[in-house]
Order: C-alpha cells, then structure tokens, then sequence
C-alpha cells in the first residue's frame, strides 16, 4: 500500500509554505531578491528544530514576517481549522515529536492533562525536578498538626504549599 502525503499551504503563508498531514513542511519555489537581482529559490523541506522545555516540539521558522511556528499547530490549521477558543494541540499518542495529523487534535487543557496521565508524560511528584518534597514528606505533613508557617519552614516550601498539600490542591495522587 503506497502512502499519498497530501499538503496544504500554511495558513497566513499561502503561496510560500506548506505543510503535509505527515507534519512535513517545505516552502514552494519561487522567486526571490537577492543581491544580484532575482533568483528561484527552489522547493526546500525544513529541517524542524527542537523546542520547549523538553525540546521534543519541533517548531520551523517562518520568514516575512519572521516568526517561530510550532509543527502540530501548522498541521491542525491547515488540516482542522483554526484553534478553537480554550482548546490546545494534543498529541494523541504520548508523543510531542509525532506532527502526523492522525496523532493530532484540538482539545480543551483538562483533555490534554489526561492525555498526560495515560500516557505516563506528566511530570508529578519526585518525577517533577523542581519537587523539593517526596511522597513521605506530603504523608507526613497531611498527618502533622503543626502550624503550617513551622512545617513550611522545617521542609524548605512555603505556607501556602503545605495548605494546597493538607487541602489536596497538590500531591493529590498521594493518599
């Protein structure tokens, strides 16, 4: 079975980018100044560039006017529609490199959270690097009756982060 990548221009960009349900990106030939007068340029693919605090988003950089463009987000534009209001790029699959359109959708931050939870990509708890607490921490200061400002002192936080752990605002897949 032979695959058929279709592409669609890059909305905002019509006539110079496209953008495939693969989640490829090329700019179309055309012409060009340069010092010399005018040139084709060619049709060229991008080479996407890590992005985000993971670096697994790949973004590519748009020109005129220059601006850093997101894969997915190009791929649910062009294929979907615009961004619905309250509503962010999901990857269905767990996987933030994956910009084919099958394994993309627009959904609410709650349906993208339980995404992360499903598929195991949510930083929480000890997986957090910025937790300063473990789970016998959070344990221990729900079980404590000491005042909150002395607890936050003892474990290096702040008050109003041991009341989001006594309150289960936080923490809250510790029982």
């Amino acid at each position: 079975m032979t695959i058929v990548e279709q592409w669609k221009p890059v909305v905002g960009y019509e006539g110079v980018y496209e953008v495939s349900d693969l989640g490829r990106v090329r700019s179309l030939d055309r012409w060009v100044r340069a010092n010399s007068g005018r040139r084709r340029t060619g049709v060229r693919y991008f080479s996407p560039a890590p992005s985000g605090a993971s670096k697994k988003y790949k973004r590519v950089l748009l020109r005129n006017p220059d601006k850093q463009r997101l894969v997915h987000q190009l791929v649910l534009e062009a294929f979907v529609g615009p961004r619905p209001e309250s509503c962010e790029a999901r990857h269905l699959d767990g996987d933030p490199s994956n910009n084919k359109l099958d394994n993309l959708a627009w959904g609410t931050k709650a349906e993208n959270q339980a995404d992360k939870l499903r598929h195991g990509t949510i930083l929480r708890g000890t997986a957090n690097p910025a937790s300063k607490l473990n789970e016998s921490d959070v344990l221990a200061i729900r079980a404590s009756n000491e005042r909150q400002v002395d607890l936050a002192h003892f474990y290096g936080v702040t008050q109003p982060i041991i009341s989001a752990i006594r309150l289960r605002k936080i923490w809250k897949h510790i029982d």
